[in-house]
């Protein structure tokens, strides 16, 4: 005779299995489909805050940041995605900013940091690094990207080209830099970013 598991949808030896049969399948259907609505929310949420702050900036540059913020965005999180990078302690916000480029952005006064000052009370944010430091704690879309912005804003160069290499280039020399050297190599790197081009930029 066959065996017969547990919880075998169609046979139950008793009212306890079938309680658990059905609260398994309930779970199977209504889980996914939170997760997928919580995905799509954070990925409207961050195209929204790069929207936001793209326009601030002058109109020929809009471009060009947009989609260098975009390709950030689902490098470091999958375009809100991944959830894995929501809610984590070993760095702040979905946008990965680490402690250590935090505090490079408060570290003294500059024309770039009074101009950034300027840029976060524009965007109805904190200009402060205490403030900011806890929205970017709690997730915040709107402060992430525009902290995000203000990272770049560190760079010496010019804004890239606006090829997928030219991006990706400026995304991992001046955003990334040696993090993903930790996790995979570069050509791997850069097909996992021509993914999320073909995705969200073309």
């Amino acid at each position: 005779m066959p065996h017969t598991p547990k919880h075998n949808p169609y046979r139950v030896n008793s009212v306890q299995d079938a309680n658990k049969y059905m609260h398994d399948l309930v779970q199977s259907i209504l889980v996914p489909a939170q997760n997928n609505n919580v995905k799509l929310n954070n990925q409207q949420s961050l195209e929204n805050a790069i929207d936001k702050v793209v326009s601030y900036e002058s109109e020929g540059s809009r471009e060009v940041l947009d989609n260098l913020l975009t390709m950030t965005a689902f490098m470091e999180n999958s375009m809100g995605h991944d959830l894995n990078a929501y809610g984590r302690t070993y760095t702040a916000s979905p946008m990965s900013i680490d402690n250590d480029a935090f505090q490079t952005l408060f570290q003294q006064e500059s024309d770039t940091r009074d101009k950034y000052k300027v840029r976060y009370n524009e965007l109805g944010l904190p200009s402060d690094a205490f403030g900011l430091n806890m929205l970017l704690k709690q997730d915040d879309p709107l402060a992430s990207v525009a902290v995000a912005r203000q990272v770049y804003g560190l760079s010496p160069a010019p804004l890239p080209e606006n090829t997928p290499m030219g991006l990706y280039n400026y995304y991992k020399d001046y955003y990334n830099r040696k993090g993903m050297k930790k996790h995979q190599d570069d050509n791997t790197s850069y097909k996992r970013f021509m993914q999320g081009y073909n995705k969200y930029v073309r």
